[in-house]
């Protein structure tokens, strides 16, 4: 998960303040606060989009729809990987690449905590395998 920067952010709402009426604008900084990981925000910010264009245009509609359609895929089968890794790791606890899938899944759900403990123990089956460091910096850990 990538954080987006204070300067990022600062840009973004600048462009929402100095564009108040283009959906476009709430758009790009929804999908950025999603990317972060804060889909609660994310999901308002596709309804002020929505609230925007009461009209009806089926065109612009249709885009948060498709956005919000997108997100909640993501999020399903995000969820559904973490759910089978987490079902192998009980059917096989010594495995080491399980756990790490397990982490890689959890860090997507953003479950940091749970990432941490799943790399630990993947470490203590196996201390010398180079994934475990690639994954750990890769997941920011």
């Amino acid at each position: 998960m990538q954080k987006i920067s204070p300067q990022a952010y600062r840009s973004l709402r600048l462009d929402i303040l100095s564009h108040p009426l283009s959906s476009e604008t709430y758009i790009r900084f929804g999908e950025e606060l999603f990317r972060e990981g804060k889909e609660v925000m994310a999901v308002k910010q596709i309804g002020l989009t929505r609230d925007m264009t009461n009209t009806h245009v089926l065109g612009a509609e249709a885009e948060t729809e498709n956005i919000l359609s997108r997100w909640d895929s993501e999020t399903t089968a995000s969820l559904r990987t973490y759910n089978y890794w987490k079902n192998v790791t009980e059917e096989k606890p010594d495995y080491r690449d399980a756990y790490i899938q397990l982490a890689i899944a959890s860090d997507k759900l953003k479950k940091t905590d749970e990432a941490e403990l799943y790399l630990d123990r993947a470490e203590s089956l196996d201390p010398n395998n180079i994934t475990l460091s690639f994954v750990k910096a890769h997941l920011g850990l």
